[in-house]
């Protein structure tokens, strides 16, 4: 122990002659880190890169505009310099004597004496005194006029050329040189910014020539920093470490009174430990009990279903063994066959029909249809329900079973059913009822064929027809989503020739088509397989129905158990009528 404690001193002594240093190097290179930052106004090399990539192009579409706008002033000012035929120095000064009053009296004087001897020449020779007086008054208002300008315009003076159409504009020549000194100057504005624009782009691009070393150096120092920042974190851990290896490696006790021996057992202890057992196992089955109740990912009763959902349960279909046992009970013995008063084959249909009544009242599965046809038509009191989707949440669930066992049920209570096979992805209503599907749903939508022509009567049911899914298309959605699939909804609705339409889609939670389908009917009914269907898939699906705000009618129960249809008195009671009716 001794040698230990040694070794962890040691240890200790170490880290606290390397602490020190490592402190040094790590404020060395924060500091190098921060002048770096502060010398070239840089936070993130790649931040800073990003933008000066954004002036850039910034600076770019500004040069570009100012070149277009430059070119434009300079068009004008070249077409303006061409009317006028000056310089932009002698439209200025043309400008100046104009807002002169003195000069333009004296010039006013120069022309009337001009224009009188322009009438008394046509009267008299040169050498007449009236014309000489005339010349004298001319040449005498010359200098004071030459003089008048020199005044206002100064040292712009030596440099013009002085011509009489410049000194005497008239109004439009006037607007013209007012024009043309505007874009005199606006062209010098132009030519200011486009070279400050340019400075600045020479400038931005310099700093992104730059940008790569600067970012090099950056990561050098922050790669240091880092190697740095670790030794010393690491370091400062092991001294944690190795202190507190050497606490534990003091004596913490003393010896005060030296150790006796009771001769009263202290364990076991039989009886205490069987009530602890008991009561630990009992906490233990509870515990574990709702652990699994929590963790289970599945319905298992119509009431769990009712709690957790707050939908109307509209049927509860008990768990059959054997389907196609049912199915052929429901076509030998439910068979409507219709035969005139009288005739031979009267006594042979009563006797088929009795056989037919004990038959379907020997079934619970087959009367539960019954039951769940009779909720719908309820549910329809106010507003007869025409036409209903069923589907389910995932596959599985029994949506078709139930969408062709209702048919059935709807089709012997006397209503005239269709029942569409709209699960253009998986059809199989055609299976159940051994029917072709050459033709179907989807030809009559994409090929323009006739419903009447696609839909078949079923053998020895009058009263229900199928419309089988057709070929499978490669896009359902589009099909189910057209318009000519909203006009064969609509006229199915319409026509008197069904009480009933049912549509068989696909499951709820991978495809959309039984919501589509759904905003055309009265409503959509969801399948439940107890002890099947997932609850977080169940709840989703829910969502999704009321998010696109699809009419939900109510919940189907799959595979219940006895105990959720009261006990086994439900099955005796169809058991002592099978036997009674033998």
């Amino acid at each position: 122990m001794d040698e230990r404690k040694i070794q962890i001193n040691q240890g200790i002594k170490f880290v606290d002659d390397q602490l020190p240093k490592l402190r040094q190097r790590v404020n060395t290179r924060q500091a190098q880190l921060q002048k770096f930052r502060q010398q070239h106004n840089l936070l993130d090399p790649e931040l800073k890169a990003k933008e000066l990539s954004d002036l850039e192009f910034s600076l770019k579409a500004r040069y570009i505009d100012l070149q277009v706008s430059t070119r434009e002033v300079m068009s004008l000012y070249s077409v303006l310099q061409r009317q006028l035929g000056l310089s932009a120095e002698d439209a200025l000064a043309s400008s100046d004597l104009s807002e002169s009053p003195r000069y333009q009296n004296l010039l006013n004087q120069l022309q009337a004496i001009e224009l009188e001897i322009a009438k008394q020449s046509a009267l008299y020779s040169d050498e007449n005194p009236i014309i000489q007086n005339l010349k004298t008054k001319q040449e005498s208002l010359k200098p004071l006029l030459r003089q008048e300008a020199q005044s206002v315009l100064g040292d712009r003076f030596k440099s013009m050329d002085y011509q009489s159409s410049l000194s005497s504009p008239g109004a439009l020549r006037l607007n013209l040189n007012q024009q043309y000194i505007q874009t005199a100057n606006q062209l010098q504005v132009q030519k200011i910014k486009l070279a400050a624009v340019e400075q600045e782009l020479n400038e931005v691009n310099k700093q992104i020539k730059q940008m790569p070393t600067l970012a090099r150096q950056y990561m050098d120092l922050q790669r240091e920093m880092n190697v740095a920042t670790d030794s010393l974190n690491r370091f400062l851990q092991a001294q944690e470490k190795l202190q507190i290896d050497a606490a534990q490696q003091t004596i913490p006790w003393q010896l005060i009174s030296p150790p006796s021996v009771d001769e009263t057992a202290v364990w076991p202890k039989p009886a205490r430990n069987i009530s602890l057992g008991i009561i630990a196992g009992l906490l233990f089955g509870v515990g574990a009990a709702f652990l699994l109740e929590r963790l289970d990912p599945v319905f298992h009763s119509v009431e769990e279903l009712k709690e957790e959902t707050q939908v109307p349960i509209l049927g509860m279909i008990p768990w059959q063994k054997d389907l196609q046992l049912v199915e052929k009970v429901v076509r030998v013995n439910v068979s409507p066959m219709i035969s005139s008063p009288g005739s031979p084959s009267t006594k042979s249909t009563k006797q088929t029909n009795r056989s037919s009544r004990s038959g379907y009242r020997s079934s619970g599965f087959l009367e539960a249809f019954r039951s769940f046809n009779t909720n719908i038509w309820l549910l329809g009191s106010d507003h007869p329900i025409r036409s209903l989707v069923i589907s389910s949440a995932t596959p599985g669930d029994g949506k078709t079973t139930t969408s062709l066992n209702l048919a059935q049920a709807a089709a012997a209570m006397g209503q005239k059913v269709l029942l569409v096979d709209a699960d253009l992805r998986r059809p199989r209503v055609h299976h159940f009822f051994g029917l072709v599907n050459t033709q179907g749903l989807s030809n009559v939508i994409a090929t323009g064929l006739s419903a009447e022509e696609a839909i078949q009567k079923v053998p020895q049911w009058d009263n229900l027809s199928i419309l089988t899914a057709g070929s499978m298309p490669p896009d359902p959605i589009r099909l189910l989503t057209s318009r000519r699939m909203q006009e064969l909804m609509d006229s199915w609705e319409q026509s008197s020739a069904y009480d009933l339409i049912i549509y068989d889609t696909p499951p709820l939670l991978s495809f959309a088509d039984a919501r589509i389908i759904a905003s055309g009917t009265t409503g959509l009914i969801l399948v439940l397989k107890l002890g099947k269907t997932d609850r977080s898939a169940f709840k989703h699906v829910l969502d999704d129905i009321k998010m696109a705000q699809a009419p939900l009618l109510g919940i189907v129960a799959n595979s219940v158990s006895r105990n959720d249809y009261g006990g086994a008195g439900y099955y005796n009671y169809y058991n002592y009528s099978q036997a009674r009716a033998s």
